[in-house]
């Protein structure tokens, strides 16, 4: 009978704990990393009594209730959260954070609430500093495992290089264009890109490409940097010039990319000293639309400018002499 009771007992025990391991995970559910338990059952034996009947032996066991043997985290893949905190970290899948206190001990979590302390360096909320390997400036691994550290302050990064590798989702059946560009006039153009640059101090401009479709698989793309124009690279060419011709093949694929226009804008200097200069000639030198403007100095280094401003097709619309008209 009193047997009877200790076993009763020992189960009334087991489930005890065994609501406990439930509340603990109850408790934890909004835990970052938590992960749940499970209450292991085990049977207690009490007593193993062999008997023997008709010359066979005849084993009895009495159980003497049940115990809490252990218990087993469940690892299985948690809900990612957004918590838009850059520094906030999870893992997808197996593995752990590695992190170390002040005294260089390793532990091991799947908590990823991180933060940067002073220095700058990814902390938890129990202040262990996040380890892992510093990348350099192409991606690569650097150095040995350590402290990972944000600086609180960074150099800027100048755009140096705009890459065109598929310049917009353009239109095959949009209208040909056959009018100077206007950036001020929409029907002189049909699409229009606005991209953010920054310069050494980290100052952003607006960059604007313009795409006009001038014949039927080819578009012409010119650029504005603060209302100014861009000039354009083109791979295996040490030329600049004012746009790209874009081609396209009969599927929609770049066919090839093309500089168009190229860039002369160009200072030529002579000095002759205590001579006539005479005449002046700037032999196959082709000079962009615009102007063009010459300085003579003379011996006492009086300039004198000569201004040739066209209208962009050649056509001669001003030539001046220290702003006196010529001709």
């Amino acid at each position: 009978m009193i047997q009877s009771f200790y076993t009763g007992n020992a189960g009334l025990n087991a489930n005890q704990k065994w609501l406990s391991v439930i509340s603990d995970n109850i408790a934890n559910v909004n835990t970052i990393g938590f992960k749940a338990e499970r209450a292991n059952f085990e049977d207690l034996i009490a007593s193993s009594i062999t008997s023997f009947a008709n010359n066979a032996p005849k084993n009895m066991e009495i159980g003497g209730g049940s115990f809490i043997g252990s218990t087993t985290k469940d690892f299985s893949q948690g809900a990612l959260k957004n918590t838009n905190i850059a520094t906030d970290l999870a893992l997808d899948g197996e593995g752990f954070f590695m992190v170390q206190d002040k005294q260089g001990v390793t532990y091991y979590t799947r908590a990823g609430q991180f933060r940067t302390d002073a220095n700058g360096d990814l902390i938890n909320l129990n202040g262990m500093y996040l380890q892992g390997w510093s990348l350099d400036a192409n991606g690569n691994i650097s150095g040995s495992i350590g402290k990972i550290n944000i600086p609180n302050a960074m150099d800027p990064h100048v755009t140096s290089k705009l890459a065109l590798k598929s310049p917009t989702n353009l239109n095959a059946s949009s209208p040909l264009i056959t009018k100077t560009l206007d950036t001020s006039d929409a029907t002189t153009y049909n699409y229009v890109n606005a991209i953010t640059v920054y310069d050494s101090l980290g100052v952003s401009h607006q960059a604007q490409l313009y795409f006009v479709h001038e014949n039927s698989n080819q578009w012409r793309v010119f650029g504005l940097l603060d209302d100014e124009p861009i000039q354009f690279n083109v791979p295996g060419d040490t030329n600049t010039y004012d746009s790209l011709l874009v081609e396209f093949n009969g599927v929609g694929q770049i066919n090839s990319i093309k500089g168009y226009g190229i860039n002369t804008n160009q200072t030529e200097t002579n000095v002759l000293e205590n001579s006539d200069l005479g005449k002046y000639t700037l032999a196959n030198t082709p000079v962009l639309p615009g102007s063009l403007v010459i300085t003579q100095y003379t011996v006492g280094g009086t300039p004198t400018t000569v201004n040739w401003i066209d209208d962009g097709h050649g056509n001669i619309i001003d030539l001046n002499n220290n702003n006196k008209i010529i001709g």
